[in-house]
Formats: structure tokens, sequence, C-alpha cells
């Protein structure tokens, strides 16, 4: 990869990001990549003993199965850890943003029990994913004519490289990050004196989501739930939404604090209800 493309990846993998949230960012790519990189070293070895029948995409899936099996429980601990990083981030980015007065380091065992679950979850899909890719990849590139050395060639060069260690890498560290990072906001919002409500902001820059645009300026009372693209949620980037509405998702939830509520906005959210400004 030239130096040229690696930086630009670089200022991609972060744009628009603060800059604790950056680093994050940058901190869980190099983990995750460092994590996969012992699948392409162990399937590499395997075409070349002759494990994997080219010709056949079962035979191509089973053994690449096996072989991220073996690594399941390294993406995971990057997972984790690259969520709990997270979230305190995003306590902190609320805390410095908003002077408000909370423990960015404390994050409520809730939350830190729910981005368990979800890295546990977040790491089998991944490895599905990869499975699956890698199967049809080398099928097409069988199908293609090519030798074992061609063959592995393009799976170091191409397919990890190219695919698995640089977009689907990038979009995995930044949607988990960011994702993380909005509800340690969000938890920060609920343990902040004065802070009463919240609202989507939306980086409406000509990339967003409709549904996000939609929400837009919607405020709700702190502990109830945005209405987006028709789903609920806690905070942008809640991993509860669907992936339409989740994965690069850009938007941020700012604390709305009660002097900058009249009485009958107040009264509305405390009753379950959203605003729209």
């Amino acid at each position: 990869m030239c130096q040229a493309h690696h930086t630009a990846g670089r200022r991609l993998l972060t744009k628009d990001l603060p800059p604790e949230a950056e680093r994050a960012v940058r901190e869980f790519f190099g983990d995750y990549t460092d994590a996969i990189d012992p699948i392409r070293q162990d399937l590499v070895d395997a075409i070349e003993a002759g494990d994997v029948d080219p010709s056949s995409i079962s035979s191509i899936r089973t053994e690449v199965r096996r072989i991220a099996g073996n690594y399941t429980d390294d993406v995971q601990v990057v997972m984790q850890a690259g969520t709990e990083r997270g979230l305190e981030v995003g306590r902190q980015i609320a805390a410095r943003r908003h002077q408000l007065d909370i423990a960015f380091d404390l994050v409520p065992e809730r939350t830190l029990e729910e981005f368990s679950d979800w890295a546990e979850t977040a790491t089998s899909e991944t490895l599905d994913t990869l499975t699956e890719d890698t199967a049809r990849y080398i099928r097409a590139a069988h199908e293609e004519g090519l030798s074992i050395d061609e063959l592995t060639e393009r799976v170091n060069d191409e397919l990890f490289d190219g695919r698995l260690q640089d977009w689907q890498a990038r979009r995995t560290a930044r949607t988990a990050t960011v994702s993380s990072s909005n509800a340690g906001s969000h938890t920060a919002h609920e343990d902040a004196d004065g802070v009463v409500a919240e609202e989507w902001v939306a980086s409406l820059d000509g990339r967003q989501r409709d549904s996000h645009a939609d929400a837009d300026g919607q405020i709700v009372a702190v502990g109830n739930t945005f209405l987006v693209g028709g789903a609920e949620a806690r905070h942008p980037g809640d991993p509860s939404l669907p992936l339409e509405e989740l994965v690069n998702c850009r938007c941020v939830a700012v604390p709305v604090f009660r002097d900058e509520l009249t009485d009958d906005e107040f009264a509305q959210l405390e009753s379950g209800g959203r605003l729209n400004v």
C-alpha cells in the first residue's frame, strides 16, 4: 500500500471526529487488524498445503470458518476493549464540550454489560462475514485460472490488505467507536446535574441519511428514546438500531438544560413526548 493511500485512509478513518475519538478509532483499527492478521497467514498456509479445495465454495467456507474460529477470543477482546475505550471517550467529550461535572471514567455497569454483549455478537457476525467474503473471493479467483502462488498473492494483497484490513476494518473501527462513544456521552448526560433532555444533531453535509436528517433537532427527555427511521434509539449509534441506521452514523446527541426549555416544552418531555426544533 503506497504512503499516499495509507495517509488518505487514516484521514477517512477519523474525519470529523473530536481528537479523543480520533485516537480511540486509530487504536481500535490497529488492534483489529493485528487480531485478524493471523487468519491471513493460516489461510495462506492452508492453501499452499492443499487443505483448501478452491473449486468448492463449501470446502473453502469450512476451512476459513475453522481457521477464523481459532481467533474468536482475540477478536472479541479487541471489540470489548475498543468499546470500553469508546464509552470513556464519550463521557470525556461530553464533559469537555458542555462543562459537565462528572467522572468520565466511571461508566455505568449496565452500559458496560450491554457493550460486552454487543462485542460477543459483533465478533460472531464479523467472522461470519469474513468467512463468506473470503470463500467467495477465493472461489472467484480460482475460476480465473490462477495458480496457487497467484492465488495466495491475491489473498494477501487484495483480499486482506485491500478489503478486510482496509475499508472493512475502517468501517468496523469507526462504527464501534462512534457507537460506544455516543453511548458514553448519553450516560454522561444521565449523570450530569441540570441536564433534562437530549437533542439529536445530524451532520447535514449532503452525505447524511434522510432518516437522520429528519431526526435532526429532535429532543427527548433523558431516559426516553429518539424516533429514527421508524426505530427507537436511546442515542445515535444505539447498537439496537437496524444496521442501515447504525453503520457509519455521524450524528451526536447534545444535552439540553432546564433553562433552555419553556414550561410547556418541559411538561411535554416529562410526559414522554418528543419536541422538534
